[in-house]
């Protein structure tokens, strides 16, 4: 009878233990995949934190610090190099027009971010960022620990037509046709977009997960359904119908943590639409054609295409 007693009792255990593990996911997307939309709908996932974009905060500013300076920000913030990071953040604040309080210094250094991230504790934890962010191996070392990777892709002349119409709406050129999307977008580098995210794909296979998940961006708008269930199975986050539709308010948007107690009231344009969104919805255009696209979006396609291909292999 004891042997019986101690065979329920670790059963009952491993369901504790199940029960209580903390689930950890990493979205890892370019502009312009949805990741904003599946953001949000996670979001409304009970106990879950979301993080947006931290990464991301702190290649930003260095863009604008290396355009400013010659030189790039130390990747761990100190006192002693505090006035530099101080000096990126006014970059920051004067080049967007956004408030002072949009960016903080010690939250745009990338060794903080991985500390903020390794101590969380709450039950789920998405985290929403861009892989150009950690473009190399040097700043690979800071990916947070005990965190699954997911990578959202879509097709890129639909993903690259969006980005160049959206920097327009941000930047108001003169002349829109003479508009080049790598050369005047001071603050992302479209064209290591698709191969940030193939090889940050192939790093997560090769040192922390050999099968990491890829999701497509027009899979979740046809069928959002079949690719959540995927992804809530695959990741261990709770799934349930609700996550098809939400509540369009912004309200969840502003329990996001980020670099910044405002950042996602300062800066509108790029997830505005997403962040009052209350569904996936399906495409009512015509696919992407070539004939469409500008010269500088056709230079980023030709080179995106074959890595989104080889990642589209495994997509679930």
């Amino acid at each position: 009878m004891g042997g019986g007693f101690s065979i329920i009792g670790a059963y009952f255990m491993i369901i504790m233990e199940q029960e209580s593990r903390q689930v950890r996911v990493i979205l890892w997307c370019y502009p312009r995949t949805l990741s904003t939309v599946l953001t949000k709908c996670l979001s409304f996932i009970e106990d879950i934190e979301v993080w947006f974009e931290p990464f991301t905060y702190c290649d930003i500013p260095n863009i604008l610090y290396r355009a400013e300076t010659g030189k790039d920000l130390p990747p761990e913030y100190t006192a002693e190099n505090s006035g530099e990071f101080a000096a990126a953040v006014r970059l920051f604040v004067e080049q967007l027009g956004v408030s002072p309080s949009s960016i903080e210094p010690e939250r745009i250094a990338y060794g903080s971010v991985k500390q903020r991230l390794d101590s969380t504790q709450s039950k789920f934890v998405l985290v929403k960022d861009m892989s150009v962010a950690l473009r190399d191996e040097t700043l690979r070392k800071y990916i947070p620990s005990g965190y699954q990777h997911v990578f959202l892709i879509r097709e890129p002349m639909s993903a690259f037509r969006s980005y160049r119409k959206a920097c327009i709406i941000r930047d108001k050129p003169k002349d829109e046709e003479l508009y080049h999307v790598v050369r005047d977008d001071a603050y992302l580098t479209a064209d290591e977009f698709f191969p940030s995210l193939h090889s940050l794909w192939k790093y997560v296979r090769h040192n922390i997960d050999p099968n990491p998940m890829v999701i497509n961006a027009d899979d979740l708008k046809t069928d959002p359904g079949a690719v959540l269930k995927k992804f809530c199975a695959k990741t261990g986050l709770p799934y349930s119908d609700s996550l098809l539709r939400w509540d369009a308010s912004t309200k969840v948007v502003k329990t996001w943590k980020a670099c910044g107690e405002t950042l996602l009231h300062d800066l509108p344009i790029f997830f505005l639409d997403a962040a009052t969104s209350s569904e996936f919805v399906a495409s009512a255009s015509k696919p992407v054609t070539r004939e469409e696209l500008t010269e500088d979006v056709l230079r980023l396609v030709d080179v995106a295409l074959p890595l989104y291909q080889e990642m589209n292999e495994y997509k679930v």
